[in-house]
């Protein structure tokens, strides 16, 4: 493997629903092992895993040590993963996974991050998804981000399991410390203006989308947008608007994007988490829409009245002011009846 390659092995589902059932306990090691298992199985596998103060956050640890493994010997095999009654229940079809990681060892070696898909009767589904995490051993932890996409409908059930795997992505000894290991809930954009299904005139409108971006993650972490417009309910004819940007604005182009008096807008949200491997979490936003009321609305639905008949370009801006009396004016004095 090259220097800090990383491989995923991931499916996308059509329909993206995010895991609200978080339970994944103890992702920090404060309990010690409780809720996780360690193995080091198999003829000539020896691995030591304890518990270390030596944390990323918190107080605790841990610190996986596989002292010798031959990958050729059938049945053998080593890891820290979750405890059979302590897997993660599956209620949607998309998971964010952070983790800290320190490597102790020398070499090059890689932690190897798998996660496996079980049915309701806790039977594998011969599926799985393997992660290599080149970590640096510069006597500091790293954060690493994963999102993953629920490969099988039937799946009830995943596990999390950690492994040190050589450059040809075979397991063998080496030494790591592992905390921190959370699933993080999708995070997205709020408070958008327009309103969600509020209605508008052009002049209430003004010249700006605008909306709040979520918190990042981690503190050093940067959230990024992509705004999609669209006059269609299925936004399947989505225009780009703002393309991986830290903003909170972007100028509304009516011309050819809302054309119609319905519109609908997205923002998709990139948070980078602060993690080393350069790996952002995508969040796909809430659909929200505002009706963008005409002049012809304005008058005949709401104020029924018709004394708005100029504006600063000669037509009809919504507005009663100046320009429609200077027109009226001008309407009268023209007007060879009288």
């Amino acid at each position: 493997m090259n220097n800090r390659v990383i491989f995923f092995v991931l499916i996308s589902c059509i329909t993206v629903s995010y895991m609200f059932a978080y339970n994944l306990t103890n992702g920090s090691f404060e309990s010690g092992f409780t809720d996780w298992r360690t193995f080091a199985v198999g003829e000539g596998c020896e691995g030591v895993f304890t518990i270390t103060d030596d944390a990323y956050e918190g107080l605790q640890a841990v610190s996986m040590q596989i002292l010798a493994f031959d990958a050729a010997i059938p049945g053998a095999d080593f890891g820290l993963d979750r405890a059979i009654g302590n897997r993660l229940n599956v209620t949607g079809s998309r998971i964010k996974i952070s983790f800290a990681a320190k490597k102790i060892s020398d070499g090059d070696t890689y932690l190897r991050f798998t996660i496996a898909e079980f049915d309701s009767e806790s039977q594998w589904l011969r599926t799985d998804s393997t992660s290599y995490y080149d970590v640096p051993k510069d006597g500091e932890y790293h954060v690493y981000n994963l999102d993953y996409n629920i490969i099988k409908p039937e799946a009830a059930y995943i596990n999390l399991a950690f492994r040190i795997a050589d450059d040809s992505g075979l397991r063998c000894p080496g030494h790591y410390q592992i905390d921190a290991v959370t699933l993080i809930e999708p995070n997205k954009a709020t408070s958008p203006f327009p309103a969600n299904n509020s209605q508008l005139t052009l002049n209430q409108m003004g010249e700006l989308l605008s909306w709040t971006n979520p918190e990042p993650v981690n503190p050093d972490g940067v959230i990024k947008v992509d705004v999609w417009g669209s006059n269609s309910f299925d936004m399947q004819n989505a225009v780009k608007l703002v393309d991986k940007q830290s903003v909170t604005s972007v100028q509304i182009p009516f011309d050819y994007v809302f054309p119609s008096e319905r519109c609908y807008w997205r923002v998709d949200t990139y948070d980078s988490t602060g993690s080393d491997d350069g790996t952002e979490l995508l969040t796909v936003g809430d659909k929200w829409n505002f009706y963008l009321l005409s002049c012809y609305d304005v008058h005949d639905k709401l104020l029924n009245y018709r004394a708005d008949i100029s504006g600063p370009t000669g037509e009809p801006d919504c507005i009663v002011d100046f320009y429609d009396f200077a027109m009226m004016s001008t309407e009268w004095l023209n007007d060879n009846s009288l």
